[in-house]
């Protein structure tokens, strides 16, 4: 309801918070102009554009972790910051399920 004013009053830039009984945000939503939910010069429609934001936050919470992810061919497997180049195993990698969206370069290059 109250982003349904927020888009009705064209309000760029206000957030709207639900909190519950301890003070905790369970949802939350912010205005935004048209200029910035449209995907810039690529073929996303703004919907795929804002997943792509979402897992760019995942990405985030990763780094602040200190969880890297690197990609070997077709997997890609997350292990700890710390771990030396040289110290790279199976032992130390969680290999990542990407549900098939992601595919090294080799795959799609020909």
């Amino acid at each position: 309801m109250a982003k349904d004013v927020l888009v009705k009053e064209k309000q760029a830039g206000v957030t709207v918070q639900l909190v519950d009984e301890q003070g905790f945000a369970i949802r939350q939503v912010t205005s935004k102009t048209p200029e910035e939910d449209r995907p810039t010069d690529c073929q996303l429609s703004t919907r795929q554009a804002s997943v792509v934001r979402a897992l760019e936050k995942v990405l985030m919470h990763c780094k602040k972790e200190g969880v890297q992810l690197v990609g070997y061919s077709d997997e890609l497997v997350a292990m700890p910051a710390e771990v030396d180049p040289e110290d790279v195993s199976p032992a130390v990698a969680l290999d990542v399920e990407t549900f098939g969206v992601y595919r090294g370069a080799d795959a799609i290059i020909k």
